[in-house]
């Protein structure tokens, strides 16, 4: 009975194991998203096109969001102006943290590794000695090392405040713009210029 009962519990944590792995196996194509927390819609279709710009920083990197906001509200032909008063927007961007999931991933693989070591003691004592059931393990094992090693997923976050000037009187409009890439073993250096140009095109876009 004690026999029958490790070979059936090396098999449930031999497909557990299986299926976290799985399923969280990281992308080998880049992968790049955006969104934003609340939809803006400008009220003015015609605006006059002068903007005022405060970027600020609370995150423990520097970012170049805006510079290129510069560059791709100027190419519509926006003016930035030095003064908030003579704007017909102020635009406040405001980037809040940026990190990746490298940290999560080696919590997981050292717990899932804990598992294994369960999986291999099994195999040890009862009937998972055989070739097969060894060769399954010796995936499961080698599975966790490739996911150890694995960053996966960088993500950005940009408070956004917009002070839009109507007829003397001021409508702000709020919203968070969150961005992540995906790709396996992409790094913080790798991704952050990727995502900073994927948020600042975002931003712009909110402009007509």
């Amino acid at each position: 009975m004690q026999k029958k009962k490790l070979k059936y519990n090396s098999k449930l944590l031999i497909f557990a194991l299986l299926a976290i792995l799985l399923s969280s196996c990281g992308t080998f194509s880049l992968e790049l998203d955006s969104k934003m927390t609340q939809s803006i819609f400008l009220k003015s279709l015609k605006p006059v096109k002068t903007i005022y710009l405060v970027k600020t920083n609370t995150a423990i990197i520097d970012d170049k969001i805006g510079e290129l906001l510069i560059q791709k509200l100027e190419k519509k032909n926006y003016v930035f102006v030095n003064e908030p008063k003579d704007a017909t927007f102020i635009l406040r961007v405001n980037t809040i943290n940026m990190n990746s999931q490298k940290e999560q991933n080696e919590a997981k693989a050292s717990a899932i590794a804990g598992g294994s070591t369960g999986i291999v003691a099994l195999a040890r004592k009862g009937s998972a000695r055989n070739g097969l059931t060894g060769a399954v393990v010796g995936a499961v094992v080698g599975g966790i090392f490739a996911y150890a090693v694995s960053d996966g997923q960088v993500r950005m976050q940009v408070d956004v405040k917009i002070e839009e000037s109507i007829n003397g009187e001021v409508v702000e409009h709020f919203t968070r713009v969150i961005a992540e890439a995906k790709q396996v073993h992409l790094t913080i250096e790798e991704a952050q210029p990727l995502l900073e140009e994927k948020i600042s095109k975002q931003i712009a876009g909110i402009f007509l």
